[in-house]
């Protein structure tokens, strides 16, 4: 298989997810405030977004340098780096909150 279409396929299964991972709470019996919800309509529609993105850089990269495009290439930073900081933080506040004893309601 051509390794082009194993990394599209391995980034489309991980967007969708983290589509299905923050789609979560919407489906969850538990009522959500607005600005919570509004927060995850907000991812949802912008990782909608960077894969639509995606496809469509796909769908033209035949017909385009075979080196590939720019915006290809910041998606692909985008979630590499910009999700891997993410979770490093997300790690990172829930240690500070184990060390100060906070717990979760």
């Amino acid at each position: 298989m051509h390794e082009n279409m194993i990394m599209y396929i391995a980034y489309f299964f991980f967007m969708l997810l983290g589509l299905g991972l923050s789609a979560w709470p919407f489906f969850s019996r538990r009522k959500w405030r607005f600005p919570v919800r509004i927060f995850f309509f907000l991812l949802i529609s912008g990782h909608l977004l960077l894969l639509f993105i995606l496809l469509l850089s796909y769908r033209e990269e035949a017909s385009r340098d075979p080196q590939g495009n720019l915006g290809q290439a910041l998606i692909w930073i985008y979630g590499l780096i910009g999700h891997a900081c993410l979770a490093g933080m997300a790690a990172l506040v829930r240690v500070v909150a184990f060390l100060l004893g906070l717990k979760g309601k």
